[in-house]
């Protein structure tokens, strides 16, 4: 099953140090990480002002913000356009997290990512771009698999994370983790 990512103008998409292949590699790495290499989800790419609207519709905070998730089905966040294409299998990972955490094969749900945030953050807090935006996937990935925030979110975060970074982007220096 693949992973659609899509944006919605004015995304930013060009902000982001990571291009589409590398956000689906990354995304299969944390996903077969998860046990979960045989399900779907989405990843839209949103500017500011949706991410605000959807924070404030959602979430009741009227801000924007850098991730949201949307567990279960698609929740008809997707820009109007043709779906792109399918996407490269999954790659196998470490598996440290118990496996009751992971739901079976299906569809996750929905990331929003918004590409301008991720920017600011990372100019405002000295992190590099691509380490934050896969803690970014990373900690909205773990929402999809159904954790809240606490330590076994944090844990599975990290372990995520680390599968992206070595199975997709090996070269990739990450000072902040």
């Amino acid at each position: 099953m693949p992973v659609d990512i899509l944006s919605s103008p004015p995304a930013g998409i060009w902000k982001l140090p990571l291009a589409r292949p590398e956000l689906r590699s990354a995304l299969d790495a944390m996903l077969a990480a998860a046990g979960s290499s045989g399900s779907s989800m989405e990843l839209l790419l949103a500017g500011d002002a949706l991410m605000e609207e959807l924070n404030r519709t959602h979430l009741g905070s009227a801000c924007p913000t850098n991730i949201l998730a949307f567990p279960g089905a698609s929740r008809s966040l997707r820009p109007p356009g043709p779906r792109p294409g399918k996407t490269a299998p999954g790659l196998e990972n470490l598996r440290e997290a118990p496996p009751e955490h992971f739901p079976p094969a299906r569809m996750l749900g929905s990331l929003v990512l918004a590409p301008e945030a991720v920017r600011r953050e990372c100019f405002l807090y000295g992190q590099e771009a691509a380490g934050h935006t896969l803690r970014l996937l990373a900690h909205g990935l773990a929402h999809l698999l159904g954790l809240d925030h606490g330590p076994d979110l944090d844990r599975l975060t990290a372990l995520l994370e680390k599968s992206a970074r070595q199975n997709t982007l090996p070269g990739l220096r990450m000072p902040c983790s």
